[in-house]
């Protein structure tokens, strides 16, 4: 259940595990177990619906609330807004740079489950969506995708998903700050949902921080529905806290 994140392991010079539940009452004692035999500097636990007490590892691990996801999704063979004729979606792999680029400036005052913790908040909130976006935009694997929107040759907004079977499940979205208002985010969703989707029953699911209410306002009127919540628990071993 508990398994190393040696990509987070080395950002942050910490044994960072992480662990995921969709069955806490069920699981949670099975995780407790592992955790006290685990090695792990921070276990970064998610956990669908259920909010685990802060109090379960105590006291060998202090438990911090590192906020709550929100998950959207579609019904089968969901419509998206089509490209406009000045309107173009491109792979970012030739425009990394640009896609890297746009991603930081859309979730520059982005807060995620790292804010909340002291031991991982020192670097900016963009460094984790940089360095996954950039991992995707440079991917072969065909079920990942990163793509750019243009809007007459200029490039507006950056996007990433992946596909598992018959779920399209977008990573990253954005639009460029001065761009953000006018109606493009549908058409950015769109884009990528053509290249990536092969399945005519293909269903989309996309997620954020429980609090930013503006983009799921902008999934409501896409046709998308609220899904379930994911709380995220960090546990960091108490010798590293004060």
């Amino acid at each position: 259940m508990i398994l190393p994140s040696r990509v987070e392991s080395e950002r942050f010079q910490l044994r960072v595990c992480r662990a995921v539940s969709i069955n806490w009452s069920r699981q949670a004692p099975e995780f407790l177990n592992e955790l006290r035999k685990s090695e792990c500097d921070v276990v970064i636990l998610r956990v669908k619906e259920s909010m685990p007490d802060l109090n379960l590892a105590e006291p060998d691990f202090r438990s911090i609330n590192a906020g709550c996801l929100v998950y959207w999704s579609s019904k089968a063979n969901p419509e998206f807004p089509e490209l406009e004729s000045h309107m173009n979606f491109v792979p970012a792999k030739k425009y990394v740079d640009v896609f890297c680029e746009i991603v930081g400036d859309s979730f520059l005052n982005y807060v995620n489950h790292y804010s909340f913790n002291p031991l991982l908040s020192e670097l900016p909130t963009t460094y984790a969506y940089l360095d996954w976006a950039k991992s995707r935009a440079m991917s072969d694997d065909p079920d990942h995708f990163a793509g750019l929107l243009a809007v007459e040759n200029q490039f507006v907004g950056a996007i990433s998903g992946s596909r598992i079977g018959g779920v399209v499940e977008v990573e990253l979205a954005g639009i460029r700050s001065e761009f953000q208002g006018r109606g493009l985010y549908g058409f950015l969703i769109g884009g990528l949902w053509r290249h990536i989707t092969t399945s005519a029953e293909s269903k989309f699911v996309i997620s954020t921080q429980v609090e930013n209410l503006d983009v799921q306002s902008a999934w409501r009127k896409l046709g998308l529905v609220h899904e379930f919540y994911v709380h995220t628990t960090h546990l960091v071993h108490s010798s590293l806290l004060p």
